[in-house]
């Protein structure tokens, strides 16, 4: 069983999660907007693949972010199902969902990191 203690740390947790989602999507926002404003002048062939190219970047991360914000919000549900109803879950497997959503979250944030690194570059 696992404390009142252990459950806030846990949704704590989860809040700093979905409040680093929050960041991400008004940063991709603004990416987004850079964009449409580099859109109006592009002329050659080369510059609208690119601007193409991130455009298709930003929808899948979108989706990434809406799918990850999914995952964190029914692991939270599933923690709050425990706590209220008592059932007994192993610490091992509540871990294992952290670890899992926690792996998708730092993947999330690297190839995001580096897709705004390559927007930049090329904005500037």
């Amino acid at each position: 069983m696992h404390t009142q203690q252990q459950f806030q740390s846990l949704q704590d947790e989860h809040h700093e999660w979905l409040a680093k989602l929050q960041f991400y999507k008004s940063d991709l926002a603004q990416h987004e907007q850079v964009l449409e404003q580099k859109s109006v002048l592009a002329q050659s062939t080369d510059a609208k693949a690119m601007i193409e190219h991130f455009q298709n970047q930003f929808i899948l991360q979108r989706e990434v972010l809406d799918i990850l914000r999914h995952d964190i919000k029914q692991f939270e549900n599933e923690l709050v199902h425990l706590q209220q109803h008592g059932v007994d879950k192993t610490k091992q497997g509540i871990q294992m969902l952290k670890d899992s959503v926690f792996d998708q979250l730092q993947t999330f944030e690297k190839l995001y990191h580096d897709l705004r690194h390559e927007f930049v570059s090329y904005a500037q």
